[in-house]
């Protein structure tokens, strides 16, 4: 996983785990408050409507744990595919639970109940925004309303309108703040992905940089691996005959040709100057060699800059280590350096020639 994608998982796993745990704490209240109901219905005189109430904290209750064996599996998992979906699970489950309550008590208790249908809504918003939050104001106040209708709840003078309202102002602001959060958090998200993305990658020719290609060899932990370090012969002479400008078209095209050279899970990079560098994964010292081989032959095509036409060659250092070999990634360019200055010091490369390449590869 690249440093990019941990970030921005990280922060999302934090934010998951924060609605979670408050979903879990919350509904701890709302089972303490419905043991305590329960505790008081059960010693009194026994009627239908005792029952009634009793079966309904019952049922809200189990719903409630329910809906908290939910909060743990995604707490537990906030990276999972099937979060979204447990969570709406959730909201379904804890908007039953309020409406079976707040109705429960306005019949049983002749007791104003209506506001706690607020808190399926907010918790909708939290968890689906402004869709989420008009949602359940749909069915708390129908529910609502058709209790009220029905006579199951006693009618209260500009009740119904009056609740119905609020929880529409509840729904829009606290909608509309979860959506502008979330925009905000995704654009920081964005913005986190490009400053790292900036932090990993060369600015001229998008490889790898160092920082970069050490967290990619990294990844490898004690797998066989080979690195690469390619040094361009007759560079020198493109940046003084035809400036910088063309040097840098050089560079970007050699970074091209490398990229399209490379096989699935090898990653190639920039240390700098004329200097690139190849991480070839699950490779052993003749691959490599291979591997280079056809990289010098790329890299020597001829360069078209304008009207001109410019080669340039390549040294090519190798180094290679063995599977649960300790040796690192500086330690492996390190070796791939001291051979393609080998290589330089004993053979002279003229431009447009195909590369040689010299290997060198320590013991583990």
């Amino acid at each position: 996983m690249s440093s990019e994608r941990a970030v921005v998982d990280a922060a999302l796993r934090r934010r998951r785990r924060a609605i979670e745990g408050g979903a879990m704490a919350a509904r701890g209240v709302g089972i303490v408050s419905l043991t305590v109901y329960a505790a008081g219905v059960w010693h009194a005189t026994a009627s239908p409507e005792r029952t009634s109430a009793l079966t309904t904290c019952g049922l809200a209750t189990a719903l409630m744990i329910l809906a908290t064996a939910l909060s743990v599996r995604n707490f537990r998992n906030p990276a999972a595919r099937g979060f979204g979906r447990l969570s709406a699970t959730q909201v379904a489950l804890d908007t039953l639970v309020i409406i079976a309550s707040a109705l429960q008590l306005e019949g049983y208790q002749d007791t104003v109940a209506w506001p706690v249908l607020a808190v399926p809504i907010l918790t909708a918003a939290v968890r689906h925004q402004l869709p989420g939050a008009l949602t359940v104001w749909l069915v708390t106040s129908g529910s609502y309303v058709v209790a009220v209708t029905a006579g199951a709840v006693p009618a209260r003078p500009a009740g119904v309108p009056f609740a119905v309202s609020v929880h529409l102002m509840i729904a829009l602001i606290s909608g509309t703040q979860a959506t502008s959060y979330l925009r905000q958090f995704h654009d920081l998200q964005a913005a986190r992905r490009a400053l790292l993305e900036r932090v990993r990658h060369d600015d001229l020719t998008g490889l790898l940089n160092r920082s970069g290609l050490e967290e990619e060899a990294a990844r490898h932990g004690g797998r066989a691996m080979a690195v690469l370090l390619i040094d361009l012969n007759g560079f020198k002479s493109v940046n003084d005959t035809l400036g910088h400008a063309a040097g840098d078209q050089v560079l970007q095209e050699v970074a091209g040709r490398l990229s399209a050279e490379l096989r699935p899970g090898d990653v190639a990079g920039r240390l700098g100057g004329d200097e690139f560098v190849v991480v070839l994964a699950g490779t052993g010292a003749r691959e490599a060699g291979d591997v280079a081989a056809r990289l010098a032959d790329a890299v020597s095509r001829p360069v078209r800059i304008g009207d001109r036409t410019v080669q340039v060659g390549a040294s090519i250092g190798a180094s290679a280590r063995p599977a649960d070999s300790d040796r690192a990634f500086p330690a492996l360019i390190a070796e791939a350096d001291a051979a393609m200055y080998e290589h330089k010091a004993g053979h002279a490369i003229t431009a447009g020639r195909r590369s040689p390449v010299t290997s060198s590869s320590a013991p583990p």
